[in-house]
């Protein structure tokens, strides 16, 4: 998932502010994020408290009412735009939650789920060393479902997709933190610094494709930890997190799917055994096993240093 730039003048007075301003270095500029979050984009904290996996637990029971409300508005494996959108609007109650569905047609990827933002950007003048500096309150006010839809965009062709990518959607609002993207002070090691980030990040969101070769998970954990040895431990910490929502939420997102086609095997007789075999190839719960291992250890020696 990744977050989609709005400009936007002023921020509403609702906004939650979740985390402190951090620099970031992007090329000779420094870029400084104020990070908010809108109501229009979370369940209130009434409705989300509790530990994760409470708030995961309610994530599933939308997952399932959703289902349930699927096979009612669906034609084989279509669904009109709008009844999904009664559906969805119904499981989310009266929690008014900010979505749009737009067309989206990749032979890698069947749907994704996208952070909406604002944000004004405001550049300083130069300071004493010549470094310019730009201040950009980005805000998540809202979430993007992309769906393969018809030509005249009033249907979804497939509602698999649809409650893959709502699960996604699900999993954020009960779970507001993972929303934030999160940007980090690379420092002087700037380029191995920002591409170790990002090559954890990439491990853990990677999902095999066809000829569906299992990931290995010796060779996973060797080369997240040869990642997070050149990360500091602010950043190792931000990784293995960023890391561990995106497992977590790809593995309920996939399973919730895979369940779901179960009950329609005449309709999904091929993708039910093509997903089947991804799942078991992706190994979520390995990999998160793994994650979970790393995090703990580089929390310990964080607190120790």
């Amino acid at each position: 998932m990744r977050g989609i730039y709005i400009l936007k003048k002023n921020l509403p007075p609702n906004s939650r502010r979740l985390y402190v301003m951090m620099p970031v270095k992007r090329g000779d500029t420094n870029l400084i994020v104020d990070k908010t979050i809108q109501d229009s984009a979370r369940m209130p904290l009434s409705v989300c408290r509790g530990t994760e996996r409470q708030r995961y637990a309610k994530a599933q029971r939308c997952s399932d009412k959703l289902k349930e409300k699927l096979e009612d508005i669906s034609h084989g494996k279509m669904c009109s735009v709008e009844k999904f959108k009664e559906a969805l609007n119904s499981v989310l109650g009266e929690n008014k939650i900010v979505y749009e569905i737009i067309d989206f047609k990749k032979k890698k990827t069947a749907g994704k789920l996208l952070i909406g933002r604002d944000g004004e950007e405001i550049k300083l003048p130069p300071d004493a060393n010549g470094r310019v500096f730009t201040i950009k309150n980005c805000s998540c006010d809202g979430h993007i479902l992309c769906l393969p839809l018809t030509k005249d965009k009033k249907y979804i062709k497939n509602k698999f997709v649809a409650l893959h990518e709502a699960r996604h959607l699900f999993d954020c609002i009960y779970n507001p933190k993972v929303l934030v993207e999160r940007h980090v002070d690379a420092g002087d090691s700037a380029p191995e610094s920002v591409k170790a980030y990002n090559n954890i990040v990439s491990l853990a969101d990677y999902i095999p494709r066809f000829p569906y070769i299992p990931i290995n998970i010796k060779n996973f954990k060797k080369s997240v930890s040869e990642n997070l040895k050149i990360l500091d431990d602010d950043m190792a910490i931000d990784a293995l997190q960023n890391a561990r929502n995106s497992l977590k939420t790809e593995r309920n997102a996939y399973i919730d799917d895979f369940i779901y086609m179960r009950k329609h095997p005449l309709q999904t007789l091929v993708y039910l055994l093509d997903e089947s075999i991804q799942i078991m190839s992706s190994r979520f719960q390995k990999r998160l096993d793994v994650i979970n291992e790393l995090l703990k250890e580089r929390l310990q020696k964080a607190r120790e240093n």
